[in-house]
């Protein structure tokens, strides 16, 4: 017993030994095979080993999509480089380098005439839309703002050509667009206020503004319009220049300048006294706290026909004067007198601040200007000549330094 039983531990021991010994030498085995051979590329990107056929097959391969890109994508530049650095490297020298080099010649000919081909239609319609707005003579705020938007369009030119010269014409188009679109802008803003100014007859101020248009603008289409605004004011200016040197040779009768009232034209009898007075030689009518109007008047008997006035005046409050011309009696009630009338108010002349306005009344017009006016007084008269007056309003004091007046000739 003691015989099999060793025999049968000595027997594992032999089966155990047996299988690492087997499994030892299958990780020999393993261990010590060459390495398998398998494909890698090279730098070039060709395999490592191949024959000559096998290159030429790979490479036509590769021409064929490289000439396929450059026939229907020449813009795609960045594929098609990739692919010319890629073919040129292998075939340097080879018959296949000269087709490459074709190639890529006839793409960058199609990508130059395509940029070119699409810039000048966008050009074209820029262009087309520019003389389109000049001949609609639009108002300048309104080119402004189609020249910006015309300007814009030049951002729908492709991407992939903006790396040609047609990209740098394009910009330089924007930049004159743009220009024009500046300069309506700021031809807008300077003939709306020189217009104002106008309006209100100060010539002086609107030639002024108009002479502030910017030098470089000064090849657009608005300088024609700004050249003849300004033949139009400088000659209003003139033709006020020689109605005021004319008017300075006509025979000045001062009216007031610090006497007493009854020292002057205007009946005594027919002014209120208790509103109007004469203060440290200014003439003042105090109807702040009145209930009623405050006269001051010429006699009854007064035919001021035409004639201009010069008067130097303020408000102290606020409040409104009637200027009076014309005046004729009713002839059912000769105490009582119809007038032409133009008010003015302490809006259009600033209460505290000395004024000088004129009156003119002329061939049936009866006009006021003043430097201090927003515009001028204007409205046709309805009586040939009569009393002259003026009204000072309930809630109003104003004060008057200096009065005078000439007649104009009838002739």
């Amino acid at each position: 017993m003691k015989r099999l039983y060793r025999f049968g531990f000595h027997s594992v021991y032999l089966f155990v030994f047996l299988a690492l010994l087997l499994v030892g030498c299958g990780k020999r085995d393993e261990a010590g095979k060459p390495p398998v051979a398998t494909p890698s590329s090279t730098s070039s990107g060709s395999p490592a080993e191949e024959t000559p056929e096998q290159k030429e097959a790979r490479l036509k391969k590769k021409f064929e999509e490289f000439k396929g890109v450059a026939e229907t994508r020449p813009e795609d530049t960045e594929r098609l480089t990739a692919l010319y650095n890629e073919l040129i490297k292998e075939a340097a020298g080879t018959p296949m380098q000269l087709h490459i080099e074709r190639v890529m010649t006839n793409a960058r000919d199609t990508f130059e005439a395509r940029a070119e081909e699409a810039y000048r239609r966008l050009f074209e319609r820029i262009n087309s839309m520019r003389e389109k707005y000049k001949a609609e003579q639009l108002l300048p705020a309104d080119m402004a703002d189609k020249y910006a938007k015309l300007a814009a369009e030049v951002d729908t030119y492709p991407v992939a050509y903006r790396v040609t010269k047609w990209w740098g014409e394009l910009q330089r188009a924007r930049e004159e667009v743009m220009m024009e679109s500046k300069s309506a802008k700021e031809w807008a803003d300077l003939k709306a206020d020189a217009s104002r100014d106008a309006d209100s007859k100060r010539f002086e101020e609107a030639v002024k503004k108009l002479e502030r248009f910017p030098e470089k603008y000064r090849s657009t289409v608005w300088e024609k319009e700004r050249q003849e605004l300004l033949k139009t004011y400088k000659e209003a200016i003139a033709k006020r220049v020689e109605v005021a040197q004319a008017e300075e040779k006509l025979e000045w009768k001062e009216i007031f300048s610090g006497e007493p009232i009854e020292n002057t034209v205007f009946n005594i009898k027919e002014t209120d006294t208790d509103r109007w007075s004469v203060k440290e030689k200014v003439l003042v009518c105090d109807n702040s706290a009145g209930d009623k109007e405050a006269w001051l008047c010429t006699p009854k008997e007064t035919k001021w026909r035409n004639f201009v006035m010069e008067v130097e005046f303020r408000f102290v409050t606020h409040g409104t004067v009637v200027v009076c011309v014309h005046g004729t009696s009713k002839p059912e009630n000769p105490d009582v007198f119809t007038f032409d009338q133009q008010s003015i108010t302490s809006v259009d002349f600033a209460p505290g601040h000395w004024h000088t306005m004129k009156i003119r009344v002329r061939n049936k017009q009866l006009s006021i200007e003043s430097s201090s006016l927003v515009s001028s007084l204007e409205k046709p008269c309805e009586r040939e000549d009569g009393v002259f007056a003026l009204i000072v309003t309930e809630g109003t004091k104003v004060e008057i330094r200096k009065m005078r007046m000439a007649l104009y000739s009838d002739k």
